[in-house]
């Protein structure tokens, strides 16, 4: 016997464990694309929110607080930075 019993195993372990971090890998990347999702959604909202809000306020004649332009720039800070790609490292 030129071959160790245990090979078939060994190749069935590491086939096992490799497989296992695949789909683990892919649940991870689906669970963030999923987190992402609902961040840019909220980010788009409060930046609908605040334009509405600045809209509203300047038919009124009212005076338009800083805060509500803070939050629609902060907003939209947020969301540029959240889609521009990483730089890839060579």
């Amino acid at each position: 016997m030129d071959e160790e019993p245990t090979a078939p195993l060994n190749q069935l372990l590491t086939t096992k464990s490799a497989t296992s971090s695949d789909v683990i890998r892919q649940q991870v990347t689906s669970q963030d694309y999923l987190v992402l999702r609902y961040a840019v959604v909220g980010l788009i909202l409060a930046i609908v929110v605040s334009l509405m809000g600045v809209i509203a306020l300047a038919f009124y004649d009212k005076t338009l607080p800083d805060g509500v332009i803070a939050i629609g720039s902060a907003a939209v800070g947020a969301l540029a930075t959240m889609l521009v790609r990483p730089p890839i490292d060579k």
